[in-house]
């Protein structure tokens, strides 16, 4: 009877509820998964609000009921839920949709909503529909086709009426060879959008498109430490295909590859990488061009119209103890040289990192950028140019004290940034100098399985608008109690003072938590939080300062359980 019951399940569960949780799951993984298992919670959640600067539309005592099923078919699940909230309901259920990929050996097939890897530039999107990978040793090749969005076409006459959008389908075929160290790959993509899938009345406000792109890909290795890798892509576009059609005698052989029309046009964009790798150092100098407006229907917006150069390394030292890493770019847009301004940056970081003992570490970190604004189609005044530099530099450091009963932890970090603007006019109206220190002391005492916490961070920012200083204490514990740890205790107390333009305010919070489980099914918990604060005024005669409090109370339940399990038979003996 059991076998009749696994079959009738397996032929009818996929087909109600979906197989939207079969994310790759691969046919060797459903064999060896358990036939069914259903799993839920139901709970409650309760919480308390109390301001002394009144509600402003907020609840002051607000109440969840929820419950949660699961049902999982050989690893699929199906999620349900139901929410009750202070008297309005929710439900969410498993879409109605085919979404899996299962394999067997090198194959993989895609069936519904999924996905598949292809050439940044030519294809990164989701598809419904269908789709083959082979994975061998050397040789690869993939293929699919389906819908890449969906047709929105409400009513014309609706006022909440939603953006109107086409229907679009697609098919992406890639095929490549070699190993991790050479390999070449050809990716393949056409898309276009179905006019007749949304009203014509919205067929006056948004164009159909169609796209046909093309990508390379590829590694080569040499002189043994040398790589070069590329990855480039051209991309045929138009922007309304029901635009004329362009004579043949004017595109040639091109009309037999692609429907050109006159909004149609052909872009450029692609990257490379010459790499020097050793056992401890690596060197990476960069190249990346996209020309203005390049595009494709499948990856969305591509950021375009810039050139990049670069250089990237990486050394350890040390036995690995020493890490260091740094990076050097320079960007510049306007390749078509039709915008109004041209913008030339340099973005540069490094980073340091020191494994001093296995108790104590330090790190080190800068990052700068500059932009500059040139000449465009119109010339850069005085007035208007964008010409900045930002700088940041962080560190920290982080030592341990391991002792039979006691481990202290003890934690201090530094960062500075700087906004400065170099405008000749604005004369530094733009900036901002701000440092931050953290530091942060911990002890947990083993025998208690108790654990402290002391911190203490302060801020300090300068600009022409004034300045603005923060410094915050902050304290907290927690213990679990009882042999079976099922009750544990939390407490924390801060205190803040914060200083701008002279003026001074100070906060004050207090935060206590419980929990308590019974038999791992059953878990109560009970928090309380009290906030003491100062806000200061701006009047005619000056300014007036307002002590006001809040306190929140939340009490929660929660209960799970198991419905139902028809485990997967063991082959041990």
């Amino acid at each position: 009877m059991n076998r009749y019951i696994y079959l009738a399940l397996a032929l009818h569960i996929p087909l109600l509820f979906g197989l939207g949780g079969a994310s790759a799951q691969s046919i060797d993984q459903i064999v060896k998964s358990d036939p069914l298992i259903i799993t839920g919670a139901i709970g409650t959640q309760n919480t308390y609000y109390h301001s002394s600067m009144g509600y402003d539309g907020r609840s002051q005592l607000s109440n969840t009921i929820y419950a949660n099923l699961n049902i999982s078919f050989y690893g699929i699940n199906m999620p349900f839920s139901f929410y009750l909230s202070n008297g309005s309901a929710s439900w969410n259920y498993p879409h109605f949709s085919l979404s899996m990929s299962p394999s067997w050996h090198d194959w993989t097939l895609h069936l519904g909503e999924r996905s598949m890897s292809f050439s940044n530039y030519v294809y990164n999107s989701p598809f419904f529909g269908v789709g083959v990978e082979y994975t061998g040793h050397h040789v690869r090749f993939g293929a699919f086709y389906g819908r890449l969005k969906r047709a929105i076409s409400d009513d014309p006459t609706d006022p909440a009426a939603r953006t109107p959008q086409y229907s679009r389908y697609g098919w992406g075929f890639k095929v490549g060879y070699g190993s991790s160290q050479n390999y070449i790959d050809l990716f393949l993509f056409q898309a276009k959008d179905r006019i007749g899938s949304i009203d014509e009345h919205w067929q006056n406000t948004i164009v159909p498109q169609e796209n046909l792109a093309i990508g390379l890909k590829g590694r080569v290795s040499f002189l043994k430490h040398f790589s070069l890798t590329a990855n480039a892509a051209a991309s045929l576009f138009t922007f309304d295909t029901r635009a004329e059609n362009v004579p043949d005698s004017i595109i040639g052989k091109w009309g037999k590859i692609f429907n050109s029309k006159y909004t149609s046009n052909a872009r450029f964009a692609g990257d490379a990488a010459l790499n020097y790798s050793m056992r401890n150092f690596n060197l990476s100098l960069q190249y990346k061009y996209v020309q203005p407006n390049y595009a494709t229907l499948g990856t969305g917006y591509v950021s375009n119209n810039y050139s990049s150069f670069g250089v990237a390394t990486n050394l350890n030292l040390f036995k690995g103890r020493v890490t260091l890493n740094g990076n050097f770019s320079h960007q510049q847009d306007n390749l078509s040289h039709d915008q109004l301004y041209t913008t030339k940056g340099l973005v540069y970081n490094g980073a340091l990192n020191w494994r001093v003992s296995n108790n104590f570490n330090l790190n080190a970190a800068y990052n700068g950028y500059q932009q500059r604004q040139k000449d465009g189609v119109l010339q850069v005044t005085d007035s208007s140019k964008v010409d900045r530099i930002m700088h940041s530099f962080t560190s920290s450091a982080n030592y341990n004290i391991q002792t039979n009963k006691l481990l202290h932890a003890i934690g201090v970090s530094y960062n500075l940034s700087k906004n400065l603007d170099r405008n000749i006019i604005t004369n530094g109206a733009g900036d901002v100098t701000t440092h931050a220190i953290g530091t942060n002391y911990s002890i947990s005492v083993e025998p208690w399985d108790m654990a402290f916490n002391l911190g203490y961070n302060h801020q300090n920012s300068k600009s022409q608008g004034g300045k603005f200083t923060t410094n915050m204490f902050s304290l907290s514990t927690g213990r679990a109690f009882l042999e079976s740890k099922d009750l544990r205790l939390d407490a924390s107390l801060s205190y803040a003072i914060n200083e701008a333009q002279g003026t001074k305010t100070n906060t004050f919070g207090c935060f206590l938590s419980s929990s308590y489980a019974i038999k791992e099914v059953h878990q109560f918990s009970l928090s309380a939080g009290y906030n003491h604060y100062t806000q200061t005024f701006a009047m005619a005669e000056g300014s007036a300062k307002s002590r006001n409090w809040d306190v929140n109370v939340s009490l929660n339940y929660n209960y799970t359980f198991t419905l139902l399990e028809i485990k997967r038979k063991s082959k041990e003996k």
